[in-house]
Order: C-alpha cells, then sequence, then structure tokens
C-alpha cells in the first residue's frame, strides 16, 4: 500500500515526504441524491439500474460469444461509475504528516575512550567475528559501527516511522547536526556528524541528559529515548542512569538504555593534570608534577619515568605505591637540568598487566632552561604601596635579579638598599643589560628625550618588556 501511495503522490507531482513526515489520504463526497432519500432506497435503485443494464447488453448481444459480452458489460459498467463518481464530487485530499519523535543519545565522555579486552569474557558470550571487529577500537568506536552498518540500517529502520534526533552528551548534551535533526538520505553527512565525535567529555551525567532531552520536548514528548552509554556516571548518585529511568517514566516516555562495553572492570591507568614551572635555571631541581587515576586497579605499584622527548634520555624515574582508598594520586618527580634552552619532555606511567588503553598514560610538556637570571628594573617616585609590593615580591624570587630606583629618596638610599640604583641607565647599552622594565608613578622630568627613545627601542629591537604601573601623581596622564 505504502508503494501504491508513493507511486501515485509522484504521478500527481506532489513533493517528497521529508524525514520523520508521513502522508494521510482523505476522501470525501458528496450524495447526489435528495437528504430525504433513504439509504435503502438508493441502494435498491442502483441494483435495479446495473441488472437492467447487464439485461439489455446479454439481450443485444446474444450473438456474440461470451467473453466479449462480458468485456462489453464491464465497458458499460466502468462508465456507470464513472458517472456516478463524479455527481457525487469526489475528492481525494492529501497532506503531510508529523511522526513522532525518537531521541538516541550518544556518550561521548572520557570513559568512552577505554578499549576493552573482550577476549577474557566467555566464549559463549562474545563471538570471534565481534572480536576481530572489536581489536584497537574503543568503546564510542563501536558505537559509531552499530549506527553505520549497513549504510545506518538500524537508523533507517528507525526513521522510516520516526522523526530521528540525535544528542551526544557527556557535562553537557548538546544535539548533533542542526538542531539534532537527521536525515537519512544523506548518508555522508550523517555519517560525518558521528565521526567527529571524540571521548573527550570531562564528566558523565545520564540524569542530566535525559533531562535535557524531555525539556527539549516540552509538550510533545517523543515516543522513546534510547541512551547508548557505558553508563558509568562520574558526578555522582544524582546523575546515575536509574534515575533518569524514573524521570522518564513520571512523563510516559519509554527508556532504553543500551550498554557499552565490557562488564569486566578496565584495567587503566591515566596521566593528566601536568604542572611544571615555564621557567627553570641550570643546575636549580625542578619538579614535575601530575595525577595518576585508576581504573580496575586494586592493588600493586606504579612506575613513573621522565624522559627527553627528543633524545629518550632519563631525567627521573619513581616507584609509587597504588592508593586505592582514593580514585586518583598525585605523584612528583625532580630532576635538574644541565643545559641551557628548551627542553622537551615526556612523562609516563608504566602500563600495567592487562592494560588495553595506552594512549592515556603519557603526557608532553616544555619547560626553558637559562643560565642566568631575569634582570628586572624597577622605577618609582616614591616607596608607594606599590612599589613596596613589588619589590618584596621580586626581591624573593630565585630567578630573578632586581636592580630599584626611587627618584624622590635620600642620598644614603643607594648605600643601604643592595639592589637600589642612583640614577635611570642613559645609555642604551645599559639599558639592554636588562630583560623587564617596570615604570611605575615615576616623573617623567627625570627623563631625558634620549632616555624615552631608548625605552623604545629596547622594546622594538631587544624584545625587552616595559611595564606600567599607574599611580596618583604621574603614571599615565604625565606621559601624554
Amino acid at each position: 500500500m505504502d508503494k501504491l501511495k508513493q507511486l501515485l503522490e509522484s504521478y500527481f507531482e506532489i513533493p517528497a515526504a521529508g524525514p520523520g513526515q508521513g502522508s494521510a489520504w482523505n476522501f470525501q463526497w458528496n450524495s447526489p441524491w435528495p437528504g430525504w432519500l433513504p439509504d435503502w432506497a438508493v441502494l435498491l435503485l442502483g441494483s435495479g439500474i446495473v441488472f437492467l443494464l447487464i439485461y439489455a447488453y446479454l439481450k443485444d448481444t446474444a450473438h456474440l460469444n461470451l467473453k466479449k459480452r462480458l468485456f462489453l458489460i464491464g465497458i458499460r459498467l466502468t462508465l456507470f461509475a464513472i458517472v456516478i463518481l463524479f455527481l457525487t464530487r469526489f475528492t481525494l485530499t492529501i497532506h503531510r504528516t508529523g511522526l513522532p519523535f525518537v531521541a538516541v543519545l550518544i556518550d561521548d565522555s572520557a570513559s568512552m575512550g577505554l578499549e576493552d579486552d573482550y577476549a577474557e569474557l566467555s566464549s559463549a558470550s562474545v563471538s570471534k567475528p565481534f572480536l576481530q571487529e572489536s581489536r584497537g577500537k574503543n568503546r564510542l568506536d563501536l558505537v559509531k559501527d552499530l549506527l553505520l552498518e549497513n549504510e545506518a540500517r538500524f537508523l533507517t529502520e528507525l526513521q522510516n516511522k520516526h522523526k530521528l534526533r540525535l544528542y551526544h552528551f557527556s557535562d553537557e548534551c548538546l544535539p548533533l547536526g542542526e538542531q539534532g535533526l537527521i536525515d537519512l538520505q544523506n548518508y555522508q553527512q550523517t555519517q560525518e556528524l558521528l565521526k567527529q565525535l571524540e571521548p573527550v567529555g570531562k564528566e558523565t551525567r545520564p540524569f542530566h541528559a535525559v533531562q535535557k532531552v524531555l525539556n527539549d520536548f516540552r509538550g510533545t514528548p517523543p515516543t522513546a529515548i534510547i541512551v547508548l552509554s557505558d553508563g558509568i556516571s562520574s558526578t555522582g548518585d544524582l546523575d546515575l542512569l536509574s534515575r533518569a529511568g524514573s524521570l522518564a517514566k513520571s512523563k510516559l516516555v519509554p527508556l532504553f538504555p543500551v550498554g557499552v562495553g565490557s562488564e569486566q572492570p578496565v584495567k587503566d591507568l591515566q596521566l593528566y593534570d601536568l604542572l611544571v614551572d615555564d621557567v627553570a635555571f641550570i643546575n636549580d631541581p625542578v619538579t614535575v608534577s601530575a595525577k595518576v587515576k585508576f581504573f580496575g586497579i586494586q592493588s600493586g605499584n606504579m612506575t613513573v619515568s621522565l624522559k627527553e622527548a627528543h633524545t629518550g634520555s632519563p631525567l627521573a624515574s619513581r616507584q609509587f605505591p597504588i592508593n586505592t582508598q582514593k580514585d586518583h594520586q598525585k605523584i612528583e618527580l625532580t630532576f635538574t637540568p644541565t643545559k641551557p634552552g628548551l627542553l622537551e619532555y615526556v612523562i609516563a606511567v608504566e602500563p600495567v598487566k592487562g592494560e588495553v588503553n595506552l594512549k592515556n598514560n603519557q603526557q608532553t610538556g616544555q619547560v626553558t632552561v637559562l643560565d642566568q637570571k631575569i634582570r628586572v628594573l624597577l622605577v618609582d617616585s616614591v616607596p608607594r604601596y606599590e612599589y613596596r609590593y613589588l619589590k618584596h615580591l621580586l626581591e624573593r624570587d630565585k630567578t630573578i635579579e632586581l636592580r630599584s630606583i626611587l627618584q624622590e629618596s635620600d642620598l644614603e638610599y643607594s648605600s643601604e638598599d643592595s639592589t637600589a640604583l642612583d640614577y635611570f641607565p642613559v645609555k642604551k647599552e645599559d639599558l639592554y643589560q636588562y630583560d623587564v622594565v617596570i615604570l611605575g608613578d615615576a616623573d617623567p622630568a627625570y627623563f631625558s628625550q634620549a632616555v624615552f627613545e631608548n625605552l623604545d627601542q629596547f622594546v622594538r629591537e631587544k624584545g625587552g618588556g616595559l611595564i606600567m604601573v599607574a599611580g596618583p601623581r604621574f603614571s599615565p596622564h604625565a606621559y601624554a
């Protein structure tokens, strides 16, 4: 019947139905006989006319064989039916109808990036073809395969009777594509949208995702919600998928969770949150800290190593006992750089036995190693609060060599303070010895035009840093 409808709609040049649309056919006619005439009388009259037509043709065509007589009778009856059809003003009305929605939610949180070792399961529960297809694929890859195999047959069958809307969720739930609506007639576009998904979400919130979908469909709830997830909630009991089931039930919306991944706990060590100073100095210890998260590991030790990225030369290594009382553990490694320059390093935790996903076992970073301290010149007119704060802060920093100038200080000030200078560097060569100049609320009358030109070239040519700190007396209005 559907094929016949499509054929007739195409013949009448009716635009094809869009995704999630159907067509409703309505037949209308008017009675050509008076309203006071009962239906039984009309039926009796019509039967009599048909009988007379058949009788007259059988009598007039007695000289013909039976096939020809029946053929002529059929033509006359068809013409009679067409006349009656015209008299009733028969009308066929075709209009589009919207199909109910189905929402498909895809989990793209970090846990969906885990690779399960299905070989450890019994052969009765896992087939050999599946073992071969799943090797080297994470949980999200398996979801993509399910949705896209056989040219998205699963989604296509859903779309034949529903409007289809896709979402991806982790810490947030967002529609996939234009408002989440998917047109599987454009298979390539759907394929690209799904392939762009990556398991990078920081949190997994199934309850929040289902709640968001129900809010989106407020007033017209979907026929069903399908959730493709490993079911791991990383934010506590409030975001469990079981709570989402109760919420959907209260809205009379069926919830179909599709579990992804193995029931066996996945062994995994995840290295993250790498912290290290951006600048270090030769022969000064540098501490590299990071955190390691545990999955499916009950006890044991882990070995963390630090190496140069290009040469692989070891910088530090240490073994840590695994603290199973927490889901993560902070680690620290210390090394001493011996050469100046940009040092790129790799910190890695050795995989444990049975660990499948090794992509999150290491991180890279870099630190700039200097063979001399950063030279800073601090200038102000009087020892105001900002000057004193900066001076004490910079003096305590071992990576900074500080020189200071107070324009309105006493003559004995330079002899009492080891960082003090008597005057601002006048020569370009003297100014170029510094890396940064901090110009506070200094009186510009103390500076000659040559000093300002030197400062301009200090920034433009040498690439030095110039910091202006506003004040109540001179900066910045006196420099305009």
